[in-house]
Parts: structure tokens; C-alpha cells; sequence
């Protein structure tokens, strides 16, 4: 198998690609990102992956790269997130745009390679009142540019497997954390402000948002496998959620977090909430029943080593010299 993975310089990729090439039945993992970028997180791009620094917004380069590389699986990765500096035209350039060069390009190459496109549970938006869990039935409410964009980008691979029969896979991923987390996200900033003030680069105080939400937090590793045996075993058209079950309060994060901490933390809160989307939604928990039944997976890496090796990562980093996300 020869996995091609696009945005393979973000949180998820480095982890996924370390993972694909520990399995025997792998030949080659190709990775595909935008020229200038470069991998923040704690794993390292295996040095035998070949790489190319490729725009998904520009679609005859990405059509030649699926043609030098055939892939037999695709794992699209590539988006821009919902952050300041970020405007909705990219937003769905990326995120839309982008995801329609790919399968256009698969199309041409090959119509047998199988692609999953990772998507977002910021689909769904607010739970219904009295709701449990958010199935892949649960109708789509998103309350971001960002959660429109990649509803579209979904769209856009229901299209390609109804109308051209790609073998395309959806995942619906919730709230990844572990070692390389952006900064941008909770977690990875109250990390990185504990390991700073360790070193005595910052202020022993957290400055924190909103705490009064819950979410269904799943490790990046986790993830990864389960990424890897849809790719196997899941069925093109069909759409799955990633993610524990499991509802965690953001305040219970901050906790093991701050117990964690080698030096004593206050908590501040601040005006401008470091969680800014908490505030829109309050709570979110997915059902990962259709993944679990499809596949031989489930969750292995428990919320408190994915915080410890969060902070890890941060005191490693800073210790190192390195500011970036």
C-alpha cells in the first residue's frame, strides 16, 4: 500500500506517518504540504517519506504529484483552522476548493485509490436539548465559517463517490490532543504556559477563558489508528466519528494540568477567551459505536498521559530554544 497524505506537516500528519510505516503492509508514505511550512510537533517527519511541498489550492500541481507518487490510499489532512488572521474566503478556498483538486486529481490518476477526507465534529455545532451523544445521523448546525466549510468539504466528497464511485471514507474528528497540539487550542496554551513558567520564561499565572464547557477530548495517537483502519476496513460513502464517548469538562483539563505543574500556578481569567468557540457551544460528546463495530479499534491512551505528554512536549520545546506552535 502506498498512503499519499496532504497537510502532512500539521499536528496530525507526523504522528500518522510514523504510525503507517510501522505497519508491514505500507510500501511508501508520501506527504504533501504548502511550499514553506514546516513540522512543529513532537514527532519528526520519518526521513523516508517523500515529500512535496505542494499548494491543494493550485490543481495541476497536485495533480501531478498523485501522478508521480500513486497513492493506493489518500488521507486528506489539509485545512486551514478557525483562527484570528484567518479570512472566510481562505477558509473555503482550503478547505473546499482544496478538497475538489484532490479527488479530482485521485479521479484522473486512479479511481480505485481509496481517500479519506478527516473532517471536524465542529459539523454538528450545539447539541440538541436532552441529547446524549452526536451521532453521523445528527443533522449538521455549524456555527462557524470554519464548520460550513468543511460541511462543504464533505459534500464535496459525497459528490465524488455518488457521482464518480471514489471510494471516499469521511471522518468526523473531535478534540484531538496529545504531543503537538497548537498552542491556539486550550490545552496545548495552558501547557505551554506551565512549562514557560518552569523555566522562568513567564509568570506562574494561567490565563484562562471560558472553563464552563465540556468536550469529547481523544488522544492524536488514538486517532491516528483509527485513521489507519478505516483506510482498511471502512466503506466508501460512509461517514465515521473519531472520538472517546466520553464528555470531559475543559476545568477538569486545567486540573490535571496544574497538578501536573513543578511549580505552584494561580489562575487568571481574561476578557478574551483562549476557548473563544467554548463559549458558543457547551457541550459536546460523539458516539463512536459505527467506527468500533466497522473496525477492530478503540480508545487505548487515558486523558492524563495525554496531558502529561503535552506539558512534555512544551518543557522540551521551550528548553530547546523553540517559541512556535
Amino acid at each position: 500500500m502506498r498512503f499519499l497524505i496532504t497537510g502532512i506537516s500539521g499536528f496530525t500528519g507526523p504522528h500518522l506517518a510514523a504510525h503507517l510505516l510501522k505497519q508491514p503492509a505500507v510500501e511508501q508514505v508520501g506527504g504533501l504540504d504548502r511550499c514553506g511550512s514546516s513540522p512543529s510537533t513532537a514527532v519528526p517527519l520519518p526521513l523516508d517519506i517523500a515529500h512535496y511541498q505542494v499548494d491543494v489550492c493550485v490543481p495541476d500541481d497536485v495533480r501531478k504529484v498523485v501522478a508521480e507518487f500513486a497513492p493506493s490510499h489518500v488521507v486528506h489532512l489539509a485545512a486551514l483552522p478557525q483562527s484570528p488572521g484567518i479570512d472566510e474566503e481562505s477558509l473555503y478556498r482550503v478547505n473546499v476548493l482544496g478538497t475538489l483538486h484532490l479527488l479530482r486529481a485521485v479521479r484522473e490518476h486512479d479511481s480505485e485509490t481509496k481517500v479519506l477526507i478527516v473532517g471536524s465534529s465542529a459539523c454538528y455545532g450545539r447539541m440538541s436539548e436532552g441529547s446524549i451523544s452526536l451521532t453521523e445521523h445528527t443533522p449538521f448546525q455549524p456555527v462557524t465559517h470554519y464548520a460550513a466549510s468543511k460541511v462543504a468539504q464533505e459534500m464535496v466528497g459525497v459528490a465524488f463517490h455518488a457521482g464518480n464511485g471514489l471510494a471516499v471514507i469521511r471522518a468526523r474528528s473531535f478534540n484531538l490532543v496529545g504531543p503537538g497540539q497548537p498552542v491556539s487550542l486550550f490545552a496545548s496554551s495552558i501547557a505551554r504556559q506551565i512549562a514557560a513558567a518552569e523555566l522562568g520564561l513567564g509568570e506562574p499565572t494561567l490565563l484562562v477563558g471560558n472553563l464552563d464547557s465540556a468536550r469529547d477530548f481523544l488522544d492524536i495517537r488514538d486517532a491516528v489508528r483509527a485513521y489507519e483502519q478505516l483506510m482498511l476496513l471502512g466503506s466508501g460513502g460512509e461517514v465515521y466519528n473519531v472520538c472517546s464517548g466520553r464528555p470531559t469538562p475543559v476545568a477538569d483539563c486545567l486540573e490535571l494540568l496544574v497538578a501536573m505543574s513543578e511549580v505552584p500556578m494561580s489562575v487568571k481569567s481574561r476578557t478574551e477567551d483562549l476557548m473563544r468557540r467554548g463559549q458558543e457551544i457547551g457541550i459536546q460528546v460523539g458516539d463512536n459505536s459505527r467506527l468500533r463495530e466497522t473496525t477492530d479499534w478503540s480508545p487505548d491512551i487515558p486523558l492524563e498521559r495525554s496531558m502529561h505528554d503535552l506539558l512534555q512536549y512544551w518543557r522540551i520545546r521551550l528548553a530547546d530554544g523553540s517559541t512556535d506552535s
